[in-house]
C-alpha cells in the first residue's frame, strides 16, 4: 500500500520541497553536521529527491556501500535512511536481496487517484470559500500559462504549469495539514511519471485545460461545492485516461517506466 494510509508517515512530508536544497548542499560540501541536521535525515532528503525526480528509477537496487561512499559516511546512517524511506513506501527492503526503489502496481496507482480526488476536491472547495483577490489574480495568470502550453502542444510545459496551478489552489485553501498530505501523494505520482503518460494521449491537453477552466470558474464564483465537484471530475478523467494509457501499453500489473 502507498504511504497515504499511514498517518505517522506524514510528518516527513515537509522535507519534500524547500528544505531539500539546503540539505543537499550541506551533505555534498560537508557542511551538514550532527549539530545542524542529523546525517540520516540529510541522506533521506537527498535520496527522496532522487527517487521523486526519477534519477533513481522504480525497481533500481540501492547499494549501501556505494551510497556510504557518496555521502562520506558509514553504512549505518544509510541503512537507517533506507528504513525511513521504506516507511514512506519509496523503497522496499527485501531480506537477503537488498533495497530497491519501490515500483507501484497498477492497483496502487489507481488508489492514489482515489485519494487525490478527495484531497484536491477538498482543496478546491476551501480555496473557493476563502478566495482573495490575490489568489484569483495568481490563478488567472497560471491559467494563461496553461493556455500557452496547449497552444504550443508542449506537454512538459503544461505539466509544470499544471503543478503550479494545483499548488496555488492548495495554498489558497489555507490548510497546512491538507497540503502535507498532498505533498507526499504528489511525490509518489511524480516519481512514476504518471502525468506524462496522460498528457501524451491525443487531445488530452485541450481536455484538461477545459476542465481547469471549469474549476477556476467555480472558484472565482466562490462556489465551494461546484469547485469540489469540478476538481473531482478532473481527477477522475485523468484516472480514466491513465487507465487507458496503461491498457494500451499492456501494463497488466506494474506501471511501466516512462
Amino acid at each position: 500500500m502507498v504511504a497515504a494510509c499511514c498517518p505517522i508517515q506524514w510528518a516527513t512530508a515537509d522535507f519534500l520541497f524547500e528544505p531539500v536544497a539546503q540539505v543537499k548542499t550541506g551533505i555534498r560540501d560537508g557542511s551538514v553536521t550532527d549539530q545542524d541536521v542529523p546525517v540520516k535525515q540529510a541522506i533521506v532528503a537527498e535520496l527522496r529527491e532522487d527517487i521523486i525526480s526519477g534519477e533513481l528509477r522504480p525497481g533500481e537496487k540501492l547499494s549501501e556501500a556505494r551510497l556510504a561512499r557518496r555521502f562520506g559516511v558509514s553504512r549505518t546512517p544509510v541503512r537507517e535512511a533506507f528504513k525511513e524511506l521504506e516507511s514512506e513506501d519509496l523503497v522496499t527492503i527485501e531480506r537477503r536481496r537488498g533495497t530497491f526503489v519501490t515500483r507501484l502496481t497498477r492497483a496502487e496507482v489507481m488508489e492514489l487517484y482515489t485519494v487525490r480526488a478527495a484531497l484536491e476536491g477538498m482543496a478546491a472547495r476551501l480555496c473557493a470559500e476563502r478566495m482573495t483577490d490575490e489568489t484569483l489574480k495568481d490563478l488567472d495568470e497560471i491559467m494563461a500559462g496553461l493556455q500557452e502550453a496547449v497552444d504550443a502542444d508542449d506537454g512538459p510545459l503544461f505539466l509544470a504549469r499544471d503543478k503550479t496551478l494545483h499548488e496555488r489552489i492548495f495554498a489558497g485553501a489555507g490548510n497546512s495539514m491538507l497540503t502535507q498530505h498532498y505533498s507526499l501523494l504528489s511525490a509518489h505520482m511524480q516519481r512514476e511519471r504518471l502525468g506524462s503518460l496522460v498528457t501524451r494521449r491525443p487531445g488530452r491537453l485541450a481536455r484538461s485545460l477545459a476542465e481547469h477552466q471549469q474549476i477556476l470558474r467555480a472558484i472565482a464564483d466562490r462556489d465551494g461545492p461546484s469547485a469540489e465537484l469540478a476538481m473531482r471530475m478532473h481527477v477522475q478523467h485523468g484516472r480514466e485516461e491513465l487507465a487507458a494509457a496503461l491498457t494500451e501499453q499492456g501494463a497488466a500489473d506494474s506501471v511501466p517506466a516512462v
